[in-house]
């Protein structure tokens, strides 16, 4: 609990307006880093299935955009390592390096070499492995306060 007491309180966020304070309260969305088509396809078919809401970026350039505009809203983000324009690792570490305690969730068929402990590293919250079946994902998500029960 000590390190609750140590988190910089972002309470005076300028370009959110008092309006939205309720909307920001819940954090339901889930940010989806996925170049690939068909994971893109099983990844959304998971999401709908806990009936999470998401939004899906394609590359590292359009991650970055989706998380600025969210990031006030976002439950937690999936990050695939393998993109087209960044690696994924290095936009944790961005992401981190903002100050943003967001859980992070790194996804990968990549189990070569130090992809799991870099992952940690930078300050992903955990890893999953691809292929995953439906449950792993559940649990994995789950174990990162994401779940439909956590909906207001």
């Amino acid at each position: 609990s000590e390190e609750v007491n140590n988190r910089p309180q972002i309470n005076n966020v300028e370009q959110e307006p008092t309006v939205e304070k309720s909307i920001s309260d819940q954090n339901n969305l889930v940010l989806v880093v996925e170049d690939n088509p068909v994971n893109r396809m099983v990844i959304s078919g998971m999401l709908k299935k806990l009936a999470v809401d998401f939004c899906m970026a394609e590359d590292g350039s359009q991650a970055m955009v989706l998380y600025k505009q969210h990031k006030n809203h976002l439950a937690c983000i999936l990050m695939d390592v393998q993109l087209p324009d960044a690696n994924g690792l290095d936009l944790v570490e961005e992401i981190r390096a903002d100050g943003d305690k967001v859980p992070v969730l790194v996804i990968s068929a990549f189990t070569f070499g130090n992809d799991e402990a870099r992952a940690l590293e930078v300050g992903a919250n955990a890893y999953l492995r691809k292929p995953y079946h439906f449950d792993e994902f559940k649990n994995a998500l789950d174990d990162l306060g994401v779940s439909p029960e956590n909906k207001k």
